[in-house]
Order: structure tokens, then C-alpha cells, then sequence
């Protein structure tokens, strides 16, 4: 039962992180990924969950253990995705910085004129993304931070040992 509440919580946090990130994002972003991605882990964090808690019901030991298992390795993997993504996106977010600073600079010796037009140009000729993406980095690093923590509570925690069978008694002949 510890290790379902364990991968309910993170379902729970990555649906927060979600609609955090969703909530955030600017109008040019497209911020249905910040919604479907953490929703379908937290779909598969709660069914796994779900089907750890039967196995234990009906004392299928073997089951929940490698269902605990699962568990672990989803916990790493969205860990190792959410940092990926992160670090991606922390480069897409100096890039940003660098090309604003360069159009305000611009734009402050005169050398350019302060349209829209003008920055989606500018920012296109410097392969820059239009938009910071500084919210979903901070987002991506607490999602994958969140996962490692679970992933270690899930090693700390086993799926519970099997009754022992009654040993038979000495009969008194």
C-alpha cells in the first residue's frame, strides 16, 4: 500500500506541474504538451498503482514486486526525460536572452526599429526562440527532481513479504 500512495503522489505532483506549466506558458507556446505529457504519466503512475494495491490484496507476491520494480523504472526514466527536457530547454531560454539583448541594444542605438516584425525577423535570423521558455525550465527540473525522490523512496521501500505458511506441529502421539 506505501508504494501506490508513493506513485500517487507523484502522479499528483506531475499533474500540478502540469497545470503549473500550462498556466504559465505564453500565448505563442504551445502549452497543450505541458498538460498532456504530465497527464498521461499520471495515468500510468496511478493505473500501476492501482494494480500494485491488487496484487497485494490477493497475495500475489511476485506481482507486486515486479509491479514495484515498474515502478522504480518509471520513477528514473521520468527523472532522466524531465531533466532532458530541461537542459534543453535552459539552452532555448539564454538563446532567448542573448537575442533580446541583442535586439534591445539594437533598438537603443537606433539601428533598428521596435516593430514585431522586426523582432520575429531578428530572432528568425538568429535561430532564437520568440518566446522564453524560463517557466518550463524551473517546471522541468522540479518534475524531474520530484521523480528521482520517489525513485529513491521506491528502493527504500519493499512490497511486503509473504505470510509464512503454519509449520506443521509435532503431534502428541
Amino acid at each position: 500500500m506505501r508504494i501506490a500512495i508513493i506513485l500517487f503522489i507523484l502522479a499528483a505532483i506531475l499533474l500540478a506541474g502540469g497545470f503549473y506549466a500550462y498556466t504559465s506558458a505564453p500565448p505563442e507556446a504551445n502549452a497543450a504538451t505541458a498538460l498532456i505529457v504530465p497527464g498521461v504519466s499520471a495515468v500510468i503512475l496511478i493505473t500501476l498503482g492501482l494494480l500494485l494495491m491488487a496484487a497485494s490484496a490477493r497475495g500475489r507476491t511476485v506481482a507486486a514486486r515486479r509491479l514495484h520494480i515498474a515502478g522504480m523504472v518509471l520513477a528514473l526514466a521520468y527523472a532522466a526525460a524531465f531533466a532532458h527536457r530541461a537542459q534543453a530547454a535552459g539552452v532555448e531560454v539564454r538563446a532567448h536572452e542573448e537575442a533580446a539583448s541583442q535586439f534591445e541594444e539594437l533598438v537603443g542605438e537606433g539601428l533598428e526599429e521596435n516593430t514585431e516584425e522586426n523582432r520575429r525577423a531578428f530572432f528568425e535570423e538568429l535561430e532564437a526562440p520568440q518566446y522564453s521558455k524560463a517557466y518550463l525550465t524551473g517546471t522541468l527540473w522540479t518534475l524531474s527532481g520530484f521523480a528521482f525522490v520517489t525513485f529513491l523512496a521506491l528502493l527504500f521501500t519493499r512490497p511486503g513479504k509473504p505470510a509464512p505458511s503454519p509449520s506443521p506441529s509435532p503431534s502428541a502421539e
